[in-house]
């Protein structure tokens, strides 16, 4: 279960910031589109913090900007 929070944790981070520069109409509202993206990784840093303690959910964080900082 940690690997697969990990990995969705990384994916939505890096689907986020690849769309974070288009722009989507929901209803009259314009907003980038990669804001669902990016608050899957708010659910997977609660859940991994939660079980798995605050140790193991800053090194998601930590692998999480290293991920953004190879695709960037």
């Amino acid at each position: 279960m940690y690997v697969f929070l990990i990995a969705i944790f990384i994916a939505s981070l890096t689907i986020a910031a690849v769309l974070a520069s288009k722009i989507i109409q929901i209803g009259i509202f314009s907003v980038p589109a990669g804001i669902l993206a990016y608050s899957i990784t708010f659910a997977c840093t609660d859940i991994i913090g939660e079980v798995y303690g605050k140790q193991a959910a800053r090194s998601v964080v930590l692998a999480g900007f290293a991920s953004l900082i190879m695709v960037m």
